[in-house]
C-alpha cells in the first residue's frame, strides 16, 4: 500500500478540500492517504475527514513527510505553501505537485524555483496542462508528462430536477466573492429579475454576502434573492433550482468546477462565461455559454420561460458531465502519478536561501498572465490578484 501525504494550506469547506477529500475517499486502490494541514484547520473539515476515515495533522510536517511514500503539495499561490516547498528543511521525500489553481491566474503558474524542489507535477484542468511557459519549464527539468487529475464532483445525482422547473428560481452555488465572481453578476440577476415577474436569486455559499446583499438591495431586488450560506447538501440546494446562473471572474484560479459538475449531474440547465476550467467542460449543447452579461441576463430569461428547452439543456449537461473522458479517468491519472513518483529514489529537500528575493516573487512565473489593458477587465484581474497579494502582506512580504 503507497502511502500518499497531503499538504494542503488549511482544510476548509471550500471546493479544494472537499476535492482532496474525494481524491482520499474515492481514489484509485492500492494508495493510503493522510492529510497536513499546514494552518490549524476548521473545526467541521476535521470531523468531515475523519468520519471518512482519513487522518488529519497540522503539526510536525517533518514526521508525517518522513512516514509517506508519496507526498503531494495541493498547490495555489499562498505564502505558508511557498515557505514549505522553498523553505522548509524536509527528510528525504518524493514530491508531486498537484495544482488545484488555474496557471492562467494571477500569481498562481509556479515559479522554477518551486518546480526545481519537486518530482511530478499534475494540474485539475487540461487548459493548465498547456500553458506554454510552464510546459516549457516542466520539460526542462524533466516534469513531464503533466497529467491531469480532474477534480471530479462529489457524487451523481442519478434523479433529475423535474418539479423545480417552472419554479422560476435562479440558483448559485460556490464562492461568493468578486475573486471568483464577475463583477456583473447581481446586475445580471437583478436584470433577468426585472424581466421574470416572481423570479428569485437563491445563492449558497459563504463569502462577502453583506456586501452582495446591498448590491441587490441598490438594484431594486433585495427582496427577490436569498443568501444561504454553506450548504453541506448541494443536491438538496440544486433541487429547488430551475437555472444555474454562473458568471465567473474570467481571471479566477479555479479549475475543475465541482459546483457546476453537481448542477449537471442534477441536470439544471447551466448558463456561465467559459473562463477557467469552464473552457474545458462545457459545450454548446450542454450549456449556456455566454460571452457577455446582455448574452447571460438573455440566456437565463429563455431558460426560465422556456421549460422545454431548460429540460433539453438539462439533460445534454448531464450526459456530457457523466460521459467526460477527463472526469471518467482521473483515478487512472491519480494512479499513474503516485506510482511514477514512488518508483523514484527519496531525495533531500534542504531549506533554500531567497537571498533579497521576496517570497512572492520567488513562488510564481513572471509573464504568464500581464494585467490587462481596459479599465473593466482591470477591476476583475485586481480582485484576484489582490486576494494573493494580501496574504504575503499579512507576513510582510512584498514584490
Amino acid at each position: 500500500m503507497t502511502r500518499v501525504l497531503h499538504v494542503i494550506r488549511r482544510a476548509t469547506d471550500g471546493g479544494a478540500s472537499l476535492g482532496l477529500l474525494r481524491m482520499c475517499v474515492d481514489g484509485p486502490q492500492g494508495f493510503s492517504h493522510v492529510v497536513f494541514s499546514l494552518l490549524p484547520p476548521d473545526r467541521q473539515p476535521v470531523e468531515r475527514f475523519r468520519s471518512a476515515g482519513v487522518r488529519i495533522y497540522w503539526n510536525g510536517l517533518g514526521q508525517a513527510v518522513s512516514e509517506s511514500d508519496v507526498v503531494q503539495f495541493e498547490w495555489w499561490n499562498n505564502p505558508e505553501m511557498v515557505k514549505a516547498l522553498l523553505l522548509e528543511d524536509l527528510p528525504p521525500c518524493r514530491i508531486v505537485l498537484h495544482s488545484r489553481a488555474h496557471l492562467r491566474a494571477p500569481f498562481m503558474c509556479p515559479s522554477q524555483r518551486i518546480l526545481e524542489r519537486v518530482d511530478a507535477v499534475t494540474v485539475t484542468d487540461p487548459t493548465s496542462a498547456k500553458v506554454p511557459a510552464f510546459v516549457a519549464m516542466c520539460q526542462d527539468l524533466g516534469l513531464n508528462p503533466v497529467r491531469c487529475v480532474y477534480s471530479s464532483a462529489t457524487r451523481a445525482c442519478s434523479e433529475g430536477l423535474g418539479n423545480s422547473f417552472g419554479r422560476m428560481r435562479i440558483g448559485y452555488l460556490g464562492t461568493v466573492e468578486p475573486i471568483k465572481l464577475s463583477r456583473d453578476f447581481m446586475g445580471i440577476a437583478a436584470e433577468v429579475l426585472r424581466r421574470v415577474p416572481g423570479a428569485e436569486l437563491h445563492v449558497a455559499g459563504e463569502g462577502e454576502l453583506d456586501m452582495y446583499q446591498r448590491q441587490a438591495d441598490a438594484l431594486g431586488v433585495g427582496g427577490r434573492v436569498r443568501f444561504h450560506g454553506f450548504v453541506n447538501d448541494a443536491y438538496a440546494f440544486l433541487r429547488g433550482v430551475s437555472v444555474f446562473l454562473y458568471p465567473l471572474n474570467p481571471f479566477t484560479y479555479a479549475t475543475s468546477e465541482k459546483a457546476v459538475q453537481e448542477a449537471m449531474y442534477a441536470e439544471v440547465p447551466v448558463v456561465a462565461y467559459p473562463y477557467a476550467g469552464l473552457a474545458d467542460l462545457l459545450t454548446p449543447r450542454s450549456a449556456v455559454i455566454c460571452h457577455s452579461a446582455a448574452q447571460m441576463v438573455r440566456g437565463v430569461t429563455e431558460l426560465l420561460l422556456d421549460t422545454s428547452k431548460a429540460r433539453q439543456i438539462g439533460l445534454a449537461g448531464k450526459q456530457r458531465v457523466s460521459q467526460w473522458t477527463t472526469i471518467r479517468s482521473w483515478r487512472q491519472s491519480a494512479a499513474a502519478s503516485w506510482n511514477r513518483a514512488a518508483s523514484l529514489p527519496k531525495r533531500p529537500r534542504s531549506a533554500g536561501n531567497l537571498g533579497s528575493v521576496s517570497l512572492l516573487s520567488a513562488s510564481y512565473h513572471l509573464g504568464v498572465v500581464d494585467r490587462p489593458k481596459s479599465a473593466r477587465d482591470r477591476e476583475d484581474f485586481d480582485s484576484v490578484a489582490r486576494f494573493v497579494l494580501d496574504e504575503y502582506r499579512l507576513i510582510g512580504d512584498t514584490l
